[in-house]
């Protein structure tokens, strides 16, 4: 009968030379101990995927929360003379594939946390059931949620996820520098003629204004 091989924990430890040493640490663990061992680290596997689409959903966020001061700041640089229409069409199709990214990313969240609560619950429902209310729950109190959970579909097969860019040049005084700002938005009137079905979402865009901005809608989502 064959044996098991001999197993053994270790660590490592870090040396004034800036090297790694692996410490070895005796004697081997039983199989019993080998197997609590597999039971316990296995929740670090199960839940990793769940915390990945989590931080990448709130990097993206992060990423669109920071992109119109980012554009603001590239404008202003720019000046006046030099903010052509190339210029703006660039920073529309920046917006969009942010915008398109977090949209993608919440929708990921969104979808793993079901198919993974049971895995790290076995045989608690309760759990999941209380992620499922709370959800529910969400999406009836807020339009920002409702509105981007359709929008997610809406671009990943109809169109881009940003109807317009506001972009609005001022003056404090006569004779000043011209300062810039950016809004990204949906135009409603757009959305609701695309021919896009939005089924009970179409109440909702009805009672937005005619632009819609949309990063207050992402930070409900």
């Amino acid at each position: 009968m064959t044996q098991p091989p001999e197993r053994y924990f270790g660590y490592t430890i870090y040396t004034s030379a800036d090297t790694t040493d692996v410490v070895v640490a005796r004697p081997a663990i039983s199989e019993t101990i080998y197997s609590e061992y597999l039971s316990i680290t296995a929740v670090v596997t199960e839940v990793q995927p769940l915390i990945l689409a989590l931080r990448m959903c709130e990097e993206d966020f992060g990423a669109l929360i920071a992109l119109p001061v980012r554009q603001q700041d590239h404008l202003n640089a720019l000046g006046p003379a030099r903010v052509s229409a190339q210029v703006l069409h660039e920073m529309l199709a920046e917006t969009a594939r942010i915008t398109n990214a977090f949209l993608a990313s919440a929708s990921a969240f969104l979808g793993q946390a079901p198919t993974t609560l049971p895995r790290l619950f076995r045989g608690d429902t309760s759990t999941l059931a209380e992620w499922n209310a709370l959800r529910q729950s969400l999406h009836l109190e807020s339009i920002g949620y409702r509105v981007l959970y359709e929008m997610r579909n809406y671009s990943q097969h109809y169109a881009l996820p940003v109807t317009g860019l506001q972009v609005v040049g001022a003056r404090a005084q006569s004779g000043a520098q011209m300062t810039f700002a950016s809004v990204p938005s949906l135009s409603r009137e757009r959305l609701l003629q695309s021919g896009y079905d939005w089924k009970k979402r179409k109440a909702d865009l009805l009672a937005q204004p005619a632009e819609i901005p949309i990063l207050p809608m992402a930070a409900e989502y």
